[in-house]
């Protein structure tokens, strides 16, 4: 069965912010012609698969404020689609647009002043330079990444092996393109988080 990118904005089903052709159309016009080169060797079932890994990667982030239940939700109607939507009504905190959507964009904050949802280009840009770093990244990288390892030092003189990990932080596989343009839409908090 082949693996079928959905970016239907605010959907219930969206498993993707961008298509393979928006993808593909970023990185023809991108100035490294390094990357442009491995995009362009990469098959569209790679690409499919990368972009919703990097998608996924993305929804890890924290961008919109979970704690808003349903009830906090009201209905409007949708001329678009003809239907009535639960549609949070404030301007803040950042919530999902829609509170069935799968995705965390379009947010509440992301409407245009004629009233339509959009994803921002930042976040698809991201999308397309993640998916790229994953295909390109050391995967040893990731694992210790993911487990706080920030130091790791070997030498054979003598045998030493030493790491340093970084215990309460959480290590991300974003690359630093793809955090650059997340960068101001990832929501911050002061709240302590007990497990």
């Amino acid at each position: 069965m082949p693996i079928v990118i959905n970016t239907t904005i605010s959907g219930p089903d969206a498993n993707s912010y961008v298509t393979e052709s928006y993808a593909t159309d970023y990185w023809a016009n991108h100035y490294n012609t390094a990357k442009i080169a491995s995009w362009a060797a990469l098959t569209s079932g790679q690409k499919i698969a990368l972009l919703l890994a990097a998608c996924r990667v993305i929804e890890s982030i924290r961008f919109v404020d979970s704690s808003k239940n349903y009830s906090a939700y009201k209905y409007f109607f949708d001329r678009n689609t003809g239907t009535a939507r639960p549609i949070y009504p404030g301007d803040s905190p950042p919530v999902r647009y829609d509170f069935y959507q799968r995705l965390q964009f379009p947010r509440n904050l992301d409407v245009t002043a004629a009233g339509a949802t959009y994803i921002p280009d930042d976040v698809k840009v991201a999308q397309c330079e993640q998916a790229l770093s994953l295909y390109t990244i050391d995967t040893s990288t990731i694992v210790n990444s993911m487990q706080g390892l920030t130091a790791e030092s070997v030498r054979i003189g003598n045998i030493s092996i030493s790491q340093k990990f970084s215990s309460g932080t959480l290590g991300t596989v974003l690359s630093i393109d793809a955090l650059q343009s997340l960068n101001p839409y990832i929501l911050r908090t002061n709240r302590v988080r007990r497990g």
